[in-house]
Formats: C-alpha cells, structure tokens, sequence
C-alpha cells in the first residue's frame, strides 16, 4: 500500500499502510458506512486529533455518518505472545477529564463522544481508577464511568468491595460478576440526572451482599 491522507472533521489523518512493528493489527485501515460516509480511520502511528475536549493521541478513530468523532482509541496496539498487555500499558499516556468538577487524571483505553461532541463514556486501564461521588458513597471503577450528554454521571462499573449506603436496604456491596471488560457504556449502577440509583438496581446488580 502507499501512503495517503484522509481529510476528517479532527483533520488530515495518515491511514495504515505498511507494518512498522509487531503492534499493528490486521484491519482495514480506513471503513465507510453503507452510505459512503466515512467510518473509521486505523492510523499509521500515533497521531494528535482535534475533539471538542482538545487534541488526544489516537491509533484508531471513528466517525458518526454526520462525520462527527464518536471514538478516539489512543492505543490500539495487537496483543499477542510477542506484545502483551503490560507493555501496551507501558505506552499509555494519562489524560485529563473533568469528572463532577474535578481534574482527574487518567490513562484512558477509549473516549467515546456523543455526535454533539460531549463525552459520553471515558474507558480506562484496569490498572487505573477513578472516583465517583454519590448521594450513597463514592464508588472506585476500574472500567470507566458513562455520562448523560448533559454531563451528569450516568453510569458507573464498581469495583468488588464497594460499599453503597442505600435507604431502606442498609449498606450493601454491588459488583457484577459477569461484566465485560469492552468499555464503560451501560455500566452496571445506573443513575437518574438527579444522582438516584435507578428503580431497577436489585435487577440490575449481580453478587450483590445486603448488610441491614
């Protein structure tokens, strides 16, 4: 393959051509919607883009039909027996978010957007943790945290030994045995935008242990 360029809406981005290291992943390096539309660009190397919350690295990007970003992946390196997990994580760099008004700094596996260029969901490291603080007690993750697109914490995955003080159930400790370790999109405690768990909670929380 040659190398070309592809003009996108976070600006002129350099596909994958040609196998540089053991890293690269075999997939197509640039997608498109049945439409035609732009759909995700395999980058090169490592490339600085443009979102609405500023310039990111990125491997690996994807695109809304609109051509607004939906994901940034700034890693996108293959696993294998000659590149393991560690060393990805190893090249990882933090980044920092605006979590309920505080700067919190964190090295991300994914950032997906809503098409209005608001964070919807920030997908992290295990390694990493980050906070959540709610009317029951603050919740540390170890997936990531999903956002409405009005900004209020929408859903989070807890880590095995969180502690929620919940009205009329007493403290109980949620953790979701059989959560997938994908992204942090529809997390296992959900909340309403006032910062309530949802009506659906016991449903919703496996291995979950009531202390009355």
């Amino acid at each position: 393959m040659r190398r070309t360029t592809v003009e996108t809406s976070v600006g002129k981005l350099v596909p994958f051509y040609e196998i540089t290291d053991g890293r690269q992943k075999n997939r197509p390096s640039v997608e498109y919607y049945k439409s035609g539309a732009l759909y995700s660009v395999y980058l090169q190397e490592q490339t600085k883009v443009h979102t609405p919350v500023g310039d990111m690295p990125a491997e690996l990007v994807t695109f809304y039909e609109s051509g607004n970003i939906k994901r940034v992946f700034p890693l996108y390196g293959q696993l294998s027996g000659f590149w393991t997990e560690e060393q990805e994580y190893e090249l990882a760099k933090p980044m920092t978010f605006t979590v309920q008004g505080e700067k919190v700094s964190v090295k991300p596996l994914c950032i997906h957007f809503y098409e209005s260029g608001k964070i919807c969901s920030i997908t992290i490291w295990s390694k990493e943790r980050m906070t959540v603080h709610t009317l029951y007690g603050d919740i540390i993750t170890d997936l990531g945290i999903e956002f409405y697109e009005s900004g209020e914490i929408r859903s989070v995955e807890p880590m095995i030994g969180t502690k929620l003080n919940i009205p009329d159930r007493g403290v109980v400790y949620p953790y979701n045995f059989f959560r997938l370790r994908m992204h942090a999109d529809d997390n296992t405690l959900k909340f309403d935008k006032t910062g309530h768990l949802e009506a659906d909670f016991a449903d919703s929380v496996y291995g979950i242990k009531t202390v009355v």
